[in-house]
């Protein structure tokens, strides 16, 4: 019988299962093996580096002693939640339920250089999705990453793969910025990943302005 030395593997109380650029001094630092409870995490500042994470502003202790002021969590994961309903309902083709999702001004505005251009009717956006999984009927989008969330708006990169019906490979990946408000998605823009900066001035832009 094969043996496996697994001591390699032992956990030191240093390791981290977030993503690599937010290790020390973010929401994971301080480990020591014995320290997972909230208590602990909060002892050590865990909420302060979420917000910086998040990119929500404030200050710690707000409202609550957390660093997340009341309701200000709520709102992140509002939105959080209802885009990743927004794109399971995308990848599973229910097309009068991805309606639903889609507010009253609805608008679709996409900056990138192949660009869709502006889409002002949410029916008019679903037939371009639509169109988009008649030429890729196996396209899968999900986001990979979220870059920004504040109270009502969230940056994330996404993802999309599939094959054509010629025969190619697709994946590629944007940064999307959706706007929600009263629980609608009223608002998307579409950025290429090398238009990192003016997603994240567009981002600060419209959560710091009224409402759509």
């Amino acid at each position: 019988n094969a043996t496996f030395d697994l001591s390699r593997f032992q956990a030191t109380g240093t390791e981290t299962c977030f993503h690599g650029r937010h290790i020390e001094p973010q929401i994971y630092a301080g480990l020591d093996g014995s320290n997972w409870r909230l208590k602990d995490y909060e002892a050590r500042g865990g909420y302060q580096a979420l917000r910086k994470i998040l990119g929500v502003t404030g200050s710690a202790g707000d409202s609550n002693g957390t660093g997340i002021a009341v309701g200000e969590g709520v709102s992140v994961a509002a939105y959080v939640r209802q885009s990743a309903e927004f794109w399971r309902l995308y990848n599973a083709r229910a097309w009068g339920e991805v309606l639903d999702y889609l507010g009253a001004g609805w608008v679709a505005v996409d900056h990138r250089l192949a660009s869709a251009g502006t889409i002002q009717r949410a029916p008019d956006f679903l037939a371009y999705a639509q169109g988009m999984t008649e030429l890729v009927p196996d396209l899968v989008a999900y986001e990979d990453e979220y870059l920004l969330l504040g109270a009502r708006c969230g940056l994330s990169r996404v993802v999309a793969r599939g094959t054509s019906t010629e025969g190619a490979e697709v994946d590629v990946q944007l940064l999307a910025l959706g706007e929600m408000v009263d629980g609608a998605l009223v608002r998307c823009e579409l950025f290429g990943v090398e238009q990192l900066d003016q997603a994240t001035a567009r981002f600060h832009e419209i959560e710091s302005s009224s409402p759509s």
